[in-house]
């Protein structure tokens, strides 16, 4: 697959895991160890998954490759998501992110297998392929109500349409650290394949 780099590079603002697997509330941590089976110790760690309601193509607890075993969110849109839900602002943890990346234009609008290369001290130190975005659901909600000083307006489902962020697998393993930059190459598609899609 060729790849093209973008313009302009993001900064890791933080690190999160999600250490309670009846729980997606996230904690914060200085850094993070991603490997092949994604982060230890986190609730969507594993090279597999039990199939869910977002994977309408398989019965439910089929298993399945994992291609979740992370989530990447950006803080304006946590800004804009708040700002429809009405409430003062929208924490990463309250989410379930793994990482807030600040500095990328419209993260939730990359395509599948965009590259996430993580660089620090001109060296790259990690790389995450993006899945797919990560589609809202209505279990933040709670979190969030739980957490916010004011009473929502909107529910989380519909707030965050287009503005969730990312899930991917780990491509290349190693440690990712706040204040991280990340550099992002896209998929080129060709243009017979352009000429197809119309």
């Amino acid at each position: 697959m060729k790849l093209q780099m973008i313009e302009g590079s993001g900064i890791v603002d933080a690190v999160l895991l999600a250490p309670h697997s009846n729980d997606f509330l996230t904690e914060r941590r200085e850094q993070l160890s991603f490997g092949f089976e994604g982060i230890p110790g986190d609730r969507h760690f594993g090279y597999t998954k039990k199939a869910g309601g977002r994977d309408a193509h398989y019965p439910r607890g089929t298993e399945i490759r994992n291609s979740r075993q992370w989530s990447a969110v950006c803080p304006a849109e946590l800004s804009r998501i708040a700002s429809r839900m009405e409430i003062a602002h929208l924490e990463p943890e309250w989410i379930g992110a793994n990482l807030l990346i600040s500095g990328i234009s419209r993260l939730s609008m990359l395509p599948p297998f965009s590259h996430l290369r993580f660089i620090r001290n001109g060296e790259e130190v990690a790389v995450l392929v993006v899945s797919e975005q990560n589609m809202p659901c209505k279990f933040p909600d709670r979190l969030i109500q739980r957490f916010s000083p004011t009473v929502p307006g909107m529910g989380f489902a519909k707030a965050g349409m287009g503005l969730r962020g990312l899930v991917g697998w780990v491509d290349r393993p190693g440690v990712i650290c706040v204040g991280d930059n990340v550099k992002v190459e896209v998929p080129v598609v060709p243009p017979d394949l352009q000429a197809m899609r119309g």
